[in-house]
């Protein structure tokens, strides 16, 4: 959100209504992910809820105007959370099929690499490097 807001200039209102939009298509998409793993296979929800999320972030520092980017964030909120249901229900399958408990460990190398990418994204920005976005 900093790197949005820094993107977008958003002033206290339109950033008091842009928080709420990740969070809401998140919601949202808890009532709806089961179904769609259900019905269309959790490897393509995967792949789409992905590059919904992606798509939808890169898009969020770029399109112009408050209603284009609410958008944007309901939609990152709505991936995020679809591709967390899909690749949990993956690894609950994968416990059930090997009779060992693995969960745990996916999710702990999940917050590893999430907090690698962090600490990378840091070194980087302290250290200037330049981005596509900061041409």
């Amino acid at each position: 959100m900093p790197s949005i807001n820094a993107a977008q200039a958003l002033n206290a209102r339109q950033l008091a209504v842009v928080l709420p939009a990740i969070s809401l298509g998140s919601v949202v998409m808890l009532f709806l992910a089961g179904r769609f793993v259900g019905r269309l296979r959790v490897c393509r929800v995967t792949l789409f809820a992905g590059w919904t999320f992606c798509i939808a972030l890169m898009f969020s520092l770029r399109l112009p105007g408050l209603a284009p980017l609410v958008v944007a964030i309901l939609l990152s909120g709505a991936g995020e959370d679809l591709y967390d249901v899909a690749i949990n229900d993956k690894g609950t399958t994968l416990e059930l099929l090997s009779g060992r408990a693995m969960v745990g460990g996916f999710h702990g190398m999940f917050s590893l690499g999430a907090m690698l990418g962090t600490a990378s994204a840091s070194t980087m920005i302290g250290a200037s490097v330049p981005t596509p976005l900061s041409r």
